[in-house]
């Protein structure tokens, strides 16, 4: 093997060895993807209709709760299918909590029948700690109660 060679990969090497590491994410940054997950895990919960799942992520203190409990259970009840789409526009870091600003896009399916389909903003506000969870939902929120109108089964 030639000097140059040589030289060549040593310098590969030690580019390959700089880069390897990656860029280490701020404790900002690393609570600002927790939020986003729980905020995803809620609607991936509401699609499968799995309201166990859903209510894991929801802190007992939520206002309405058991109505949004309800609201829920009443949706997964009457639709075969549930789709959910968010889009988190921004996350603000306010000290033990975030505030998610979401718009969502959803469509409630019942077989043999034209689905319903509703949109809206919201601000989900997520106990930023170990366990997030959601603490509160203000504006329109996509899992409470399906619109009057729509035959009950």
């Amino acid at each position: 093997m030639t000097v140059s060679s040589l030289l060549r990969v040593s310098v590969a090497v030690l580019c390959l060895a700089a880069c390897a590491g990656g860029p280490q994410l701020s404790e900002d940054a690393r609570l600002v993807r927790r939020v986003e997950g729980v905020v995803v895990s809620l609607a991936r919960a509401y699609e499968r209709k799995d309201a166990h799942a859903l209510f894991d992520g929801v802190a007992p203190t939520l206002p309405g709760r058991e109505s949004l409990r309800a609201a829920a259970e009443d949706a997964f009840a009457r639709f075969d299918r549930i789709e959910l789409a968010l889009s988190i526009e921004r996350v603000h870091l306010e000290g033990s909590a975030a505030t998610v600003f979401v718009h969502w896009d959803g469509r409630w399916r019942r077989t043999g029948r034209e689905p319903l389909a509703r949109q809206g903003t919201a601000r989900f506000v997520v106990a930023a700690g170990d366990d997030a969870q959601l603490i509160d939902v203000v504006g329109e929120n996509p899992f409470g109660p399906v619109p009057d109108g729509v035959p009950r089964l």
